[in-house]
């Protein structure tokens, strides 16, 4: 699963990628930096004209980019551990139960779930949901340059769709950040 996932982004980057370079036109080359979840953290991909063109001829670009870690930040890898008192990313990790923020992503369980179930110990107190909110709420921003190169797509008028695995939280980034101004949900 893990393994098509991957494949399956690799070949959405690869269409944005000459989706973009239909937009801008470099001279000699295309090239864009990318950011995934996994334990290939980052990539660059440069391509060439040539193999660009041949890859499709499309005139109407629709991009789909991914909401976090790509256009938004991600505060769970960066200091998601804080809040929560650890020292270290890694203790953190430790504590927290593996399944319980997938489960949630997935819509089997609620919020009250969450707040129960949030780490391993069985004896945890629950996690305060609200405060989680109001961090992730202060956390979230655009990846460097994101908010302008949305916005000059969008007044490229190339149409684009924001996706993710997200929870229903969702909200919380686009009450923040409006991206569904430029970057329809």
């Amino acid at each position: 699963m893990e393994l098509l996932g991957c494949q399956l982004g690799f070949a959405f980057v690869i269409r944005s990628i000459v989706h973009l370079h239909s937009v801008f036109q470099s001279k000699n080359q295309a090239s864009v930096s990318f950011r995934k979840r996994t334990t290939f953290r980052s990539a660059r991909l440069t391509m060439t004209n040539n193999t660009l063109n041949t890859v499709t001829q499309s005139s109407s670009p629709i991009l789909l980019f991914d909401v976090m870690d790509t256009v938004v930040r991600d505060p769970f890898f960066i200091d998601m551990h804080s809040h929560f008192g650890f020292e270290t990313f890694e203790e953190f990790l430790h504590a927290k139960h593996p399944k319980t923020w997938v489960e949630f992503e997935l819509g089997h369980i609620s919020e009250d779930d969450v707040a129960k179930l949030f780490f391993k110990d069985p004896n945890a107190k629950p996690i305060d949901i609200l405060a989680l909110k109001n961090y992730l709420v202060s956390s979230y921003q655009f990846i460097d340059e994101m908010d302008s190169l949305l916005h000059e797509l969008h007044n490229k008028s190339i149409q684009m769709h924001a996706f993710s695995n997200y929870t229903q939280w969702y909200t919380l980034i686009e009450q923040k950040l409006h991206l569904s101004d430029v970057l329809p949900w």
